[in-house]
Formats: C-alpha cells, structure tokens, sequence
C-alpha cells in the first residue's frame, strides 16, 4: 500500500478561565508585538487585556490566531468561538474554526462552521477548498469534488486544489481523472513535494512502476524529510525487484 500525502499540541498559555498576570499596554501594542514577531509577549498582553474587555472582538481573533499557530488547537477554538459568539458576521472566523475543528477530529462540527462561512461569503474561494477538505474527511467525495472545483473557478491556490482534487479522485479511484488534476499541480508547482509523492501513488496503482518511483525520487529530493516519499521508494523498488526476479525465472523456464 503506498502512502498518500495529506494535506491540513499540548495546551500552554492562560486559559480563558484562568485570570493571568496583569500586564499594561493596549491591543494596538499587542498587535504591534505581535507583527514584530514577539508572539509571546503580544499573548501575555493579549491575556491581560480580555480581562479587562471580554467582549473585544479583536482581542479573542488575535489571541485565537496566536494560539492555533502555537499548536494550542483546545484554546484557539475557544478563542475563535468567541469571536463568532460576539461577531456572528465574521465569515474569516467561521472559516478558521472550521479548520480548528478538522485537525480535532469534529467533522461535524467543522462541516457546519464552512457553511456557515460560505453562507456569510459565497464567492470566498478559500471557504470551498475548506469544505472540499471536510467532505474528504467525513469520506463523502462527490461533494469533496464539487467544492474543489468551484475553489478552483475562483482562482484558490490551483496547484494545492488539484492535489487535494487528485487525492479524492485516487479515493475513487479513478485514476485518469487523478493523474490529470495531479499533473496541473506540478505544472503549477513543480515544487510540490506532496503532489509528485500522490502522482507516483496513482501510477503505483497503474503498474507503472518505474514512473512511479521517479516521482516518490522526487518528491524526496524536494523534501528529503518526507518520510512518506522514502517509505514509498522502499516499497516501489521492492516491487521493481520482485518483478524483474519473476521475469528472469519465467524467461529461464523457456524453451531454447
């Protein structure tokens, strides 16, 4: 079974029931620490200041974005649900705690939040590609398509879109309508680790070997780090061998 590349933390920080240490400064100098690149003390200020005012919306946004790229997903739901509670318009927050809710695991709960932003925003491209990812998880792959296609009339990342469109196809497996989508992402990122690894995984599955363990090369060469390229490479030169051994016994077997 070759692997396919998919797309996609312990909790630290003050939770929001936890009164944190009292820190002086504004949201603007939190906002500032933070585009600075001092995320820890923009928290720290963050936590201090939703004391003060729990029902700014930017504080909870700030505070979420800042916990989901810590890895801290527990606390940036929280965060982001806030937001949503105070500001049921923002369509980007919607949009960001369906994506919490996928790495959780809570499919629906993450189906139900892209709804809610494709509603507030229909022409958002981005919000497609989230509910083409959801419907991937929950396995229903012909609604996976249809939001992935539309992402993709809206001008969304094209190279990831025909990634994730060439994963649900190989799901299918329809391997035609996955190696065309899949070669679009390569055009369009040739750069791609994760695309080249999913073409190799769709001509594995077509008997072309010797093509598929060039792309699983170099998928690797791109991202010497990605442990589902190598494993890959193993496996398809083991096949490689196995095939080459039968051929020599059967051509042994003939007649002179």
């Amino acid at each position: 079974m070759l692997i396919l590349g998919l797309l996609l933390g312990a909790q630290t920080g003050c939770s929001p029931t936890t009164t944190p240490p009292e820190v002086k400064g504004s949201f603007e100098d939190a906002q500032k620490l933070y585009d600075q690149g001092h995320s820890d003390q923009a928290k720290l200020l963050l936590e201090s200041l939703r004391v003060k005012k729990p029902a700014d919306v930017k504080i909870h946004a700030l505070l979420g974005r800042i916990y989901k790229e810590e890895g801290d997903t527990d606390l940036a739901i929280v965060e982001l649900e806030g937001v949503v509670n105070l500001d049921p318009e923002n369509d980007n927050a919607y949009a960001t705690l369906a994506r919490l809710y996928q790495d959780k695991g809570l499919f629906d709960q993450a189906l139900a939040s892209a709804l809610q932003a494709r509603k507030l925003d229909p022409t958002g491209a981005s919000v497609y590609n989230i509910l083409g990812s959801v419907y991937f998880d929950k396995g229903d792959y012909d609604s996976a398509v249809t939001n992935y296609e539309k992402a993709l009339t809206l001008k969304q990342d094209s190279a990831w879109v025909n990634n994730n469109l060439g994963l649900v196809y190989i799901q299918m497996k329809k391997w035609p309508e996955a190696q065309a989508h899949l070669k679009e992402a390569i055009k369009d990122d040739p750069d791609n680790a994760v695309a080249h690894n999913n073409m190799g995984v769709v001509l594995g599955e077509q008997g072309e070997y010797d093509k598929a363990l060039k792309e699983f090369q170099t998928a690797h060469d791109l991202d010497p780090d990605y442990d589902k390229a190598t494993q890959n490479i193993k496996d398809t030169e083991k096949i490689i061998e196995r095939m080459k051994k039968k051929q020599a016994a059967q051509l042994k077997g003939q007649p002179h």
